[in-house]
């Protein structure tokens, strides 16, 4: 901090501070959305058996069927092949009729032409031609996919650790000190206000990120533009707003903080 910015903080009370919001996510709201990205990747991984894994049977022992009918189309959107096909053919004077899905990435999006491939050793299981050729291409894409979902899935459950270690140690009454924090991003928050994404105060560290609500109006802004923070030992800081309502002040500490922070705060902050 400048020394002005100094000054300000000087003008916090030394004695333990309980924060009343840290503006962080709810720790529910965390696991539901890593939940719903495990969910995506139970899903695939379930894809991927019951789709790849036929195909590496058919492979294994591969009979072509010269008259069979092929129906269905693929689509190629955002380099994406997305095909379904039904798969209607006779064997052994039984006619069978199997409907499959693929999807692949392709980046050249041209058309496909396809035959039936069956298992020797199993007639009802089969699949396109065209699907065998871009199996390596497929379980590439599907594997993939599971590790995308799986890695958004991680994201919130870093959240939500920190989010509830922040919620649970700034809930009782302790020491803070003051500090500035550069600002990285601000977002719009749909009916609740503006997310801010900042960092620790010399920049390093992973992004934090806290909601100002609409109630709160601002965050509580300094002249350099930067923001201002609540930090206890060994935590990660807390952005206040521009009232002070984040933290359990009396009237008379916020009044000696905002007499102080008026020669800091020349224009409101704004994105």
């Amino acid at each position: 901090m400048s020394d002005a910015d100094s000054s300000t903080a000087a003008s916090f009370p030394d004695r333990p501070i309980r924060v009343v919001r840290t503006g962080t996510t709810p720790p529910t709201a965390q696991l539901v959305l890593a939940a719903f990205f495990v969910a995506l990747a139970v899903g695939c991984a379930g894809w991927l058996v019951s789709t790849i894994a036929p195909d590496l049977a058919i492979r294994a022992n591969p009979v072509t069927i010269s008259d069979g009918q092929v129906d269905g189309s693929c689509h190629v959107k955002r380099a994406l092949a997305d095909c379904s096909v039904t798969l209607t053919y006779t064997v052994d004077g039984r006619t069978h009729v199997v409907p499959r899905d693929y999807f692949w990435v392709d980046i050249g999006g041209h058309d496909y032409s396809t035959d039936i491939i069956v298992a020797g050793d199993d007639p009802s299981n089969a699949t396109a031609s065209v699907a065998l050729e871009k199996l390596p291409n497929r379980v590439l894409t599907a594997v993939g996919s599971l590790l995308l979902f799986l890695g958004c899935a991680v994201v919130p459950v870093r959240h939500y650790r920190r989010s509830r270690r922040a919620r649970e140690s700034y809930d009782t009454e302790q020491v803070l000190r003051f500090v500035a924090v550069p600002v990285v991003s601000v977002q719009d928050v749909f009916l609740r206000g503006k997310a801010y994404r900042y960092t620790a105060p010399d920049g390093s560290g992973p992004k934090l990120s806290s909601l100002i609500t609409e109630a709160e109006v601002a965050p509580y802004g300094l002249a350099d533009g930067r923001l201002l923070a609540a930090m206890a030992e060994g935590q990660d800081p807390i952005l206040l707003d521009q009232g002070l309502t984040r933290l359990d002040l009396t009237d008379e500490e916020r009044a000696r903080i905002a007499t102080a922070a008026s020669t800091l705060v020349t224009r409101p902050v704004r994105h």
